[in-house]
């Protein structure tokens, strides 16, 4: 299964005025899969992203968010990747454990079920982790914002609709890539170079890392959101 991954102006996403990698791929009579387009029409759209970031500036005492405004850039992510991801990040702190008394630690499995990582779970009920606005987020929808906040939000209880900080998610990447080793930049890759060899047990993490990092990074450079649209 897959999802889109953008960094874009709010309010594109929100009309639907922007072109999708699968449209990009096969033409605007691709079919789309997952969720219909935003349809709200531009002067709406854009009074919904103001709001929005009225909402953001007085919930964290912010004096500034972002232009809404700048180029779009996207691709075709995974959920899989996604979830293995957030999982080996669980892993760093609270690792699968073995053994009479469960102490000893088991070594990451990228192949596991990684939505059900006990340290995922864990998070997810309330456990403190350091890379929170990675994995209290959902794999299929939701944003980044390019502000600084220290803990991710909900905005919609009943969707599940969550918000993190591109900020945060950077620094949150960042240390993930160095515990991966992960060297090579997603942006610089030749068109038949890859961030790992498929013989790499970690390869499926390290192209989940390599791709979410460049996003973020983008996200902070151009001052625009990530979206994730599944």
């Amino acid at each position: 299964m897959g999802l889109d991954i953008y960094v874009m102006p709010l309010n594109q996403f929100f009309s639907g005025d922007y072109t999708s990698p699968l449209e990009a791929a096969f033409g605007a009579k691709a079919h789309r899969v997952g969720s219909q387009k935003g349809a709200a029409p531009a002067a709406e759209a854009i009074e919904s992203v103001s709001k929005l970031q009225d909402a953001l500036k007085e919930i964290f005492g912010l004096a500034s968010v972002w232009d809404d405004s700048g180029e779009t850039k996207g691709e075709q992510f995974d959920y899989g990747a996604f979830n293995a991801l957030r999982a080996f990040a669980a892993h760093q702190e609270y690792p699968r454990m073995t053994g009479v008394f469960r102490k000893k630690p088991i070594d990451f499995n990228p192949y596991d079920d990684s939505s059900a990582h006990p340290g995922l779970l864990k998070i997810w009920k309330g456990a403190k982790t350091r890379f929170r606005h990675l994995i209290q987020h959902a794999d299929n929808q939701g944003f980044w914002f390019p502000v600084d906040f220290e803990h991710p939000i909900n905005l919609n209880q009943k969707t599940g609709l969550f918000a993190g900080s591109s900020i945060r998610l950077l620094s949150e990447l960042n240390e993930l890539r160095s515990i991966i080793g992960l060297t090579k930049s997603w942006t610089d890759l030749a068109d038949d170079e890859t961030v790992a060899d498929e013989s790499d047990p970690m390869a499926t993490i390290k192209y989940a890392c390599a791709l979410m990092f460049a996003y973020a990074d983008l996200s902070c450079e151009r001052r625009l959101p990530i979206v994730f649209d599944g």
